[in-house]
């Protein structure tokens, strides 16, 4: 396992619990059709691993993170880079096929892969002080 993570270096290891929330786990349903293809973007991509890298570390996401996931989401959705003019648009000027819902549906979901995250990082700690899952997308 430790030549896997040196391989893979330490910047993708860290992005890959987020990855895997937002390409769908047990607790988030999947947006994507195929998690290889999307892993291959991912690999390619130091500003998707270090945006990835940045959830779970608060729980409120400031803008920037939340237009960089924004970004991620869309890329990872589309076929190639460059989208044709079929494409919809989230409103965020990235180019998105075959998306469900809306852009609150988006930040409700990038929200629910963060919380998830926090909760993984916190995974080890005995006692764990955790916000509360309302103000990060669930609802009960």
């Amino acid at each position: 396992m430790h030549n896997v993570a040196a391989e893979l270096g330490s910047q993708l290891c860290d992005a890959l619990p987020k990855f895997h929330t937002l390409t769908g786990c047990n607790f988030n349903s999947s947006m994507f059709r195929s998690k290889k293809q999307a892993f291959k973007r991912l690999c390619r991509s130091d500003l998707h691993q270090t945006t990835m890298s940045q959830l779970g570390k608060d729980s409120t996401l400031s803008e920037d993170t939340m237009s960089a996931c924004e970004a991620i989401v869309c890329n990872l959705f589309t076929k190639n880079e460059m989208a044709g003019s079929k494409q919809k648009k989230l409103g965020t000027g990235y180019p998105v096929r075959r998306i469900r819902g809306s852009r609150d549906y988006l930040h409700q979901y990038i929200n629910q892969d963060n919380f998830q995250s926090i909760i993984w990082r916190k995974a080890l700690g005995v006692r764990q002080k955790l916000p509360k899952p309302e103000d990060n997308g669930w609802r009960m």
